[in-house]
């Protein structure tokens, strides 16, 4: 049995009794090594990505900033890539 127990110092959920993850991810908003592009082409991409109504901000080495999963899925999408181990709501290949 998973117990959570409320962290005062942290004001977070910490699991006591298992080694199961807090369902909460911490790792948003992320930078994608990835799907990046050149620096040069940024101001394109930006373009790309509003007039798709995906607000996107970059980096200076050329990172797209994703917010969280749904701008993730939206913003891989829209310029054609995927996640290789997808899960329900992760971007999946089209026409495989």
């Amino acid at each position: 049995m998973t117990v959570y127990i409320y962290d005062k110092k942290t004001r977070k959920m910490q699991v006591k009794g298992s080694q199961k993850r807090p369902a909460r991810c911490d790792c948003w908003p992320m930078a994608s090594y990835a799907a990046g592009v050149s620096p040069d082409e940024i101001p394109e991409m930006r373009k790309i990505d509003t007039a798709a109504g995906i607000k996107t901000d970059y980096n200076s080495d050329g990172e797209p900033i994703l917010t969280g999963p749904q701008h993730r899925k939206n913003y891989l999408e829209l310029h054609g890539m995927y996640d290789r181990n997808a899960g329900f709501s992760d971007p999946t290949p089209k026409n495989r």
